[in-house]
């Protein structure tokens, strides 16, 4: 028997007491949290200045989409690697790299902002920063299953999943607040590099607090399935591409998610329906930032309904899915004039539509963690992330098939895909197969301790 086995075997039986549960886990959640949110904010760097960027450097709009490219670029040659660690080195390996990813590439920006090797340190800061994109989305659900009892797993989840998307709408705000537009070229030089060092000392701090104290596990194990091996990694690998079940959360998180995040840059364009170039742009970014915001509160408040439930993931994800299609389809009949256009209503419907979509995250991860047991965490939010990151992929490959799609489109395509995400979860078949070791086990020696339902 492995070590961590024997660990979960003589602990105290009472498992999921106070008792057993380290309060280093709330230091854990944190440093991950703020790593994933350092990885988002850097991300992000480069669209909402790229004003200031262009006027002074010239670059195209074609080279700023690249450098935001990287992220999804390098996020599939990362995650399969990035996945095999967390399941079989463990998590301080993997942040401490993913850390380090981040700080490495916020410094590589850092050294001139004049010339073609500013442009180079920028892709390169860019590509560095794109390799801890899984650590920022899949290694959340690996540290709630090892450090969070299971009544606290889903909302720490929610915690560090949402992170990452609040480091993005940070730089939405906090960008052209450092780098206006409409600088001369000295005031605008200056501006870019205060940024890039502010960014890097951020991501120097997080670093440190990663290689201070990051254990790999907790004294003691919180629940049974903590303390207990997992199935070989390619053993999972080659069983997940088999199972039914996990292509149905896959598929659902994937599709909605995945068009949601490139749907997002068509904002803009919607709002010149209302408003002229320069407001629609900036009100898009503001919207945006309020969608994310709204997200986050609304992760946080499903996961610690989900963690009070016990279970019926399933009946949350298909009625957040239904209301988002909902809102989605407010949206796009608002866009074409059908109902009315009244500016209150189109910002309503952005932003609800994102606080739902947001919400569904921890809970499809959890969900997809728990039908799979025991193949390991890390492995299965991998796939299922890497299935966010193709969907934004075709999405946003799309208008390159036809030039003239417009924009009304992408609204519709996006409430297919909150339609189709809630249709497919009609047919999954349910299953709680670590959450009903945990209870059952607790079970057998405090019958205080309920059941909750596992169908």
């Amino acid at each position: 028997r492995s070590q961590c086995s024997r660990m979960g075997s003589e602990r105290d039986p009472l498992l999921g007491a106070d008792s057993s549960v380290s309060p280093t886990r709330w230091w854990m959640c944190f440093v991950l949290s703020a790593i994933a949110f350092e990885q988002g904010w850097i991300w992000n760097t480069w669209g909402p200045i790229s004003p200031a960027v262009q006027d002074l450097l010239d670059w195209s709009d074609g080279t700023v989409a690249l450098l935001a490219n990287w992220g999804p670029i390098c996020y599939f040659i990362a995650v399969a690697p990035t996945s095999w660690l967390l399941d079989v080195k463990g998590l301080r390996l993997v942040c401490l790299i993913g850390a380090f990813l981040c700080f490495a590439g916020a410094v590589a920006r850092c050294f001139t902002i004049s010339g073609d090797v500013a442009l180079a340190l920028a892709h390169i800061g860019q590509a560095l920063n794109g390799l801890c994109g899984p650590v920022a989305m899949a290694a959340a659900p690996v540290l709630s299953a090892t450090w969070f009892p299971v009544k606290e797993r889903t909302t720490a989840t929610a915690i560090m999943s949402m992170a990452n998307n609040l480091g993005v709408a940070a730089s939405f705000v906090v960008g052209p607040w450092l780098v206006p537009k409409g600088k001369d070229n000295d005031t605008a030089s200056h501006n870019i590099l205060v940024y890039m060092w502010i960014s890097a000392g951020m991501a120097t701090g997080v670093f440190l607090m990663t290689l201070a104290y990051f254990p790999n596990k907790p004294p003691s194990a919180p629940t049974v399935s903590a303390g207990s091996s997992r199935v070989d990694f390619l053993a999972g690998f080659k069983a997940l591409m088999v199972m039914p079940r996990f292509w149905v959360i896959a598929l659902a998180y994937g599709v909605m998610t995945g068009v949601n995040s490139g749907w997002s840059s068509y904002l803009a364009p919607n709002l010149e329906n209302f408003l002229d170039a320069d407001s629609a742009e900036d009100t898009s970014g503001w919207l945006g930032f309020y969608s994310t915001l709204a997200g986050c509160v609304g992760s946080l408040v499903v996961g610690k309904f989900a963690d009070v439930l016990g279970g019926r993931m399933k009946a949350m994800i298909i009625t957040l899915n239904v209301l988002a299609t909902a809102s989605f389809l407010w949206f796009t009949l608002i866009c074409i004039n059908v109902v009315p256009s009244d500016t209150v209503y189109l910002y309503l419907s952005v932003i609800i539509a994102g606080l739902l979509v947001s919400a569904t995250t921890p809970v499809y991860y959890e969900l997809a963690v728990e039908s799979v047991y025991p193949i390991a965490e890390g492995i299965t939010t991998g796939l299922v992330t890497t299935a966010n990151n193709l969907g934004c992929l075709v999405f946003l490959l799309l208008p390159y098939v036809s030039s003239s799609l417009g924009s009304s489109w992408a609204n519709w395509c996006m409430t297919a895909a909150c339609a189709f995400s809630s249709a497919i979860m009609v047919f999954f078949r349910e299953e709680y197969r670590r959450m009903s070791v945990d209870k059952d086990h607790a079970a057998d020696y405090n019958p205080g301790f309920a059941r909750g339902t596992l169908q």
